[in-house]
């Protein structure tokens, strides 16, 4: 089942009768997730990353970003130990440990797809495609 969930938020604080400042706060999120049993979840934040969660033994969508974001992406293996590689920008989780969030963050100056594979099983657990 296919959902997008867009939440835009926009407060101002500007109450004549308590202040007379004003204070603007905006926010914009987006989560995509494509499929009911889908892992990946895709949020973008105007002032910060494109953050995309994966769960290994999940399926998972594409996490899709344009050239110049800074990505976040967090890996969690419920299964095992674990260390993932992201082919093409050559980064490393680390050592993650089972059931335990991990993430690799970095700039997206490359435009391509870029597996991120475990060290462990070789399995490829998510693409992240860079586009223009």
């Amino acid at each position: 089942m296919k959902r997008l969930i867009v939440t835009l938020l926009g407060l101002t604080a500007a109450l004549s009768s308590c202040s007379d400042t004003t204070t603007t706060d905006t926010t914009t999120t987006v989560a995509i997730s494509t499929t009911s049993t889908s892992s990946t979840t895709t949020t973008i934040d105007a002032m910060g990353p494109v953050i995309c969660e994966v769960i290994v033994g999940m399926p998972a969508d594409d996490c899709v970003v344009k050239l110049g974001d800074q990505v976040k992406i967090t890996i969690t293996n419920p299964n095992a130990s674990d260390e993932m590689h992201l082919h093409g920008y050559d980064l490393l989780s680390g050592e993650m440990a089972i059931n335990t969030p991990t993430s690799i963050s970095f700039t997206a100056d490359q435009v391509g797809e870029f597996e991120l594979e475990s060290h462990v099983t070789d399995e490829v657990v998510l693409v992240v495609r860079v586009t223009e």
